[in-house]
């Protein structure tokens, strides 16, 4: 009898909880919906647009490749240059 007794007040809630979950269609004022209350237009931009494409570097020469990497302190030396610090090979 006790099992009885609490299938039912399970079934109950299970009821009453179902019953809040769905709207009736009489409920929604489909009126109002209109074009002016519509989500504004999103702008699309891909994710490729700034993307550039490999592109080959001319070699230059060894000993200048050499001088430049002396006067940046090295391999860890290029990590602290400015940012313009390949300014001068830049016409290279």
């Amino acid at each position: 009898m006790k099992s009885i007794m609490s299938l039912r007040a399970g079934a109950l809630c299970a009821a009453l909880l179902m019953g809040g979950c769905s709207t009736p269609l009489s409920a929604i004022d489909l009126d109002s919906a209109s074009v002016t209350n519509a989500a504004p237009a999103q702008k699309y931009q891909s994710v490729f647009a700034n993307y550039r494409g490999f592109a080959e570097v001319a070699p230059i020469p060894w000993r200048r490749a050499n001088e430049r990497a002396a006067r940046t302190g090295g391999h860890v030396g290029i990590l602290k240059a400015p940012a313009d610090a390949n300014a001068d090979d830049a016409d290279d």
